[in-house]
């Protein structure tokens, strides 16, 4: 028979036998003795035995250490909800700012909800029509021309909101609205007929510094395609519309064929450089450097 060793369980201090060879085991590798597996569960637990923090339950319950909360401890979502709602309910001690509504609030929030919130915070009609005309006519003033909307995006903004649509806020400014950026012919500051607004404006800003230039020049060997501008030895070419039209793009793809075939000096401008700022210093510095010498820009 084996030999047998009484020794004593470190959680219920009941005593109990083992054997000789399984007692020198646990001697060796430092093992506690544990007289059945719930005693080695209970022993190895390292939180503690609470109280539900509900005085209507008083439940005891285990909780590990890293899920003790300071604030309070309770054996179950229920207990912890009776508990939470009324401590929420206490908080609501303040109005909600709108006037129109009753409802209370956290003394931290303003306002019961974003409906509320806007109520208050939303401009009257009339406002959003003063600050629009007021845009535009400031606009036109400056520039001796009606805006595009995309140069004043704040004014476009109040604009939806106190007439609905753009070219209304222009008619109600007293101007004529350019429904269509494309569409319509337009007459330079030096009497050119433009094909659209945007042509106008880089023939308006070459006049503006004594650059002479012609428009609509039909390419070398060519009788259908035209440039827009010419300015001695640069084609300037403003493609508003690329990438929106397939026959559009087609035809730029073959202006750009003729330049590079006929060695032309080609300058290709876009709505980027108009719009919403005009950059054509930038852009056309080549040609202002040429022709304008007497300005000097960085």
């Amino acid at each position: 028979m084996p030999t047998l060793i009484s020794v004593t369980c470190i959680n219920c201090k009941k005593h109990y036998s083992i054997t000789l060879k399984r007692y020198n085991e646990s001697l060796k590798k430092g093992w506690n003795f544990y007289c059945s597996p719930e005693c080695r569960k209970e022993f190895r637990k390292t939180g503690k035995l609470l109280t539900c923090d509900n005085p209507d339950c008083s439940s005891k319950f285990y909780r590990a250490k890293c899920f003790i909360n300071e604030t309070g401890n309770f054996c179950s979502q229920s207990c912890a909800a009776s508990i939470n709602n009324n401590l929420r309910k206490k908080e609501l001690s303040k109005i909600c700012a709108n006037p129109s509504c009753d409802n209370k609030i956290p003394p931290r929030n303003t306002y019961c909800s974003n409906k509320c919130r806007g109520e208050v915070l939303r401009k009257s009609e009339s406002y959003y029509k003063e600050k629009t005309l007021k845009g535009i006519n400031d606009f036109v003033r400056s520039h001796g021309r009606i805006p595009l909307k995309v140069e004043l995006p704040s004014t476009y903004t109040f604009s939806r909101k106190g007439f609905g649509t753009w070219n209304k806020a222009i008619k109600a400014a007293g101007h004529m609205p350019n429904p269509i950026l494309f569409a319509r012919k337009h007459i330079a500051l030096d009497g050119h007929v433009c094909d659209s607004f945007s042509e106008m404006i880089i023939d308006n800003w070459l006049y503006s510094y004594s650059i002479p230039h012609k428009i609509n020049v039909h390419y070398p060997k060519n009788s259908k395609l035209t440039a827009d501008f010419v300015v001695g030895d640069y084609w300037i070419e403003f493609f508003g519309l690329a990438g929106d039209l397939i026959a559009y793009d087609k035809n730029v793809q073959r202006k750009l064929r003729i330049a590079k075939d006929q060695n032309l000096e080609l300058i290709k401008l876009y709505p980027k450089d108009l719009y919403p700022k005009n950059i054509l210093e930038k852009t056309l510095q080549p040609v202002l450097y040429h022709y304008a010498k007497a300005f000097v820009f960085v």
